[in-house]
């Protein structure tokens, strides 16, 4: 209306799939899609700079396209519009006779773009913070149900077994406080061992995970063998190398 033009479309850039593309565009409500590098509209999208031709069908760059229904018009101002200076679509405007537009209808036109450009960009943000808001809240809920005890048995042994594939380890363990009797207990372990399963619970302080959840800190020892106090030295699995890692509450202990 403000150019006294014959039609007037917005197609957004699609750079992933390199074609311009609209919802509602020439009277269609279906998605309508074509090929950026084809076209004079294609050619402001990717330059970022504005195409004005009087008489579209004799300039080289036009290529005629059914979708775009544009039998009958001459004139094209395709204006590119740019987010951060990004192009993420163009303005496009036609006339049915020939006719050039002037540097006043230019700059019109350029400020009209740039409006809608930053009302595409807020709804994309707006978008995403919404979807944001989505993934955190069920974040959240998935946090809330694996810090109950739902599913607590299942998650350690999935730690734990993760942990000695990730870091080829034979034996790889989670000891929990039994607050009560001051007791650390195997909950998960990925070693087949019956014997190792069913050894004794360690008491705070004692052995290298007692110490460790006494102490507040990581021990680790070289070769349990010549650890003094290191116990379950009977218990046949084959392992040198030991560590124990406290978790961040005291009463929880790594193995």
């Amino acid at each position: 209306r403000l150019l006294d033009a014959d039609r007037a479309s917005i197609f957004l850039l699609d750079r992933e799939n390199m074609e311009l593309w609209s919802k509602v565009a020439l009277g269609s409500d279906e998605i309508l899609r074509f090929d950026a590098r084809n076209g004079i509209a294609g050619a402001a999208a990717l330059t970022g700079k504005v195409v004005n031709v009087s008489d579209a069908y004799n300039d080289p760059r036009f290529k005629y396209l059914p979708e775009l229904k544009d039998e009958g018009y001459q004139s094209l101002l395709s204006i590119p519009m740019l987010v951060k200076n990004e192009v993420i679509g163009v303005l496009n405007v036609n006339t049915r006779q020939p006719h050039k537009y002037n540097p006043k209808q230019i700059r019109l036109l350029s400020a009209i773009g740039a409006q809608a450009a930053a009302a595409i960009d807020g709804a994309r943000l707006q978008e995403s913070i919404s979807t944001r808001q989505t993934q955190l809240s069920a974040i959240s809920e998935v946090s809330k149900t694996i810090t109950s005890n739902l599913y607590l048995e299942e998650i350690l042994h999935l730690i734990v077994a993760m942990t000695a594939k990730t870091m080829s380890f034979r034996i790889c363990s989670i000891m929990l406080l039994d607050e009560e009797k001051g007791e650390l207990v195997i909950k998960a372990t990925q070693s087949r061992s019956a014997d190792y399963v069913k050894k004794p619970n360690l008491k705070i302080g004692e052995s290298v995970a007692g110490r460790a959840v006494q102490q507040g800190k990581v021990l680790t020892i070289l070769d349990v063998k010549e650890a003094p106090d290191y116990r379950f030295l009977a218990i046949r699995e084959p392992r040198k190398v030991k560590a124990s890692i406290p978790t961040t509450k005291p009463q929880r202990a790594i193995a």
